[in-house]
């Protein structure tokens, strides 16, 4: 198991983990509520984060991976189909 793989099942295993729940949001709600979510966590030095925005059409998935893998604080990137782990270092 490389360091990745232990870093993505540690985090699989957290029950205290910061969420946030997209899910019944348009994409563009979506974004709104990713950017302070993601700010507010790096500030508070968290290094994993784990955002659900289900299965559906996957217009909203597609809209939020899409978001993240470009944004300067996600590092890293997992997307587990109904939702992604966000690693910031």
């Amino acid at each position: 198991m490389d360091r990745f793989e232990a870093r993505l099942f540690s985090a699989q295993l957290r029950q205290d983990l910061p969420e946030l729940d997209l899910h019944g949001l348009y994409p563009n709600e979506a974004i709104d509520k990713i950017e302070p979510f993601l700010f507010v966590h790096a500030a508070n030095n968290e290094s994993t984060l784990k955002i659900i925005y289900g299965a559906g059409t996957g217009r909203l998935r597609a809209a939020v991976i899409d978001y993240l893998q470009r944004h300067p604080l996600v590092v890293t990137l997992h997307d587990q189909g109904t939702n992604a782990f966000i690693f910031f270092d």
